[in-house]
């Protein structure tokens, strides 16, 4: 077993071990840091756009109203015409 084992050329590699996995835990936490910023720019957008989504709900809304009533004024005018005519 090479398990505690400390001769033979194996101590050398111990810092080097140790080194890639302090490199890799590093890269893993920086990783880590620019998914959490990139969620919290994306929860930031969408939370930019919900106003701008609530415009166009009450525009639209707006709009229909307005469409029924100009919708209302046309069939009455042509009611007026062919009563005329």
């Amino acid at each position: 077993m090479q398990r505690g084992h400390v001769g033979g050329g194996t101590a050398p590699c111990q810092p080097n071990a140790l080194r890639d996995i302090t490199r890799n835990v590093e890269q893993a936490s920086n990783g880590t840091g620019r998914v959490s910023k990139n969620i919290a720019t994306v929860s930031d957008a969408a939370g930019a756009t919900r106003p701008a989504a609530q415009d166009v709900l009450s525009a639209t809304g707006e709009l229909s109203m307005q469409s029924e009533h100009l919708g209302n004024e046309v069939q009455g005018f042509l009611e007026r015409v062919s009563e005329i005519v």
